[in-house]
């Protein structure tokens, strides 16, 4: 039987990646490989690469999503997803994934890039009647009306960058002075 070449990408462009590389090791340890022949692929801020399992390098045409184990290009024909954050949560590598016609198991382009904004699905959701905590969406570049928004959302409150994983950048506020910061 021809065991399909299944890709487990890892990495990612935030401080998550480490655990990105803890999902993808996971995945790899329950992969069944008399059924799957898996690599790993690996994109960060230094760019895309993908190596063996066992580490060995192995080259990439990321254009095409193939790689080359010395017997020439091999097409990946699945993608396991395991980046947290950007560019596996926000719909990035999905959209690249469609263009090039290979199926991955997490959700799709546009509902992984409306919920990877806490604005966008906190108003989604509130707009379909589910209880939300009480938010509101600010531009650091913009003017701040300190007493306005310590009035809207309460103190303390939370503050957490809109498309970011996780807990990544979110900061507790106590005072109204301090949201300014």
């Amino acid at each position: 039987m021809d065991r399909p070449l299944i890709a487990i990408a890892r990495g990612g462009y935030s401080g998550e990646s480490v655990i990105s590389h803890q999902s993808a090791a996971r995945m790899l340890e329950v992969l069944d490989r008399s059924v799957y022949d898996p690599v790993l692929l690996t994109i960060d801020r230094a760019g895309w690469s993908a190596s063996t399992p066992e580490g060995e390098p192995l080259v990439l045409d990321r254009g095409s999503l193939s790689v080359d184990r010395g017997s020439g290009a091999e097409q990946v024909r699945m993608v396991l997803i395991a980046i947290h954050g950007s560019p596996g949560e926000d719909g990035r590598l999905q959209g690249f994934l469609d263009l090039l016609g290979i199926p991955y198991q997490t959700g799709g382009v546009l509902n992984t890039s409306l919920t990877f904004s806490k604005h966008t699905t906190t108003a989604l959701l509130r707009q379909l009647g589910h209880p939300v905590a009480g938010s509101m969406l600010l531009h650091k570049d913009l003017p701040m009306d300190l007493p306005a928004i310590a009035q809207e959302v309460g103190i303390p409150c939370f503050v957490k960058p809109d498309r970011s994983g996780s807990s990544l950048g979110i900061s507790r506020v106590d005072s109204e002075e301090a949201l300014g910061s």
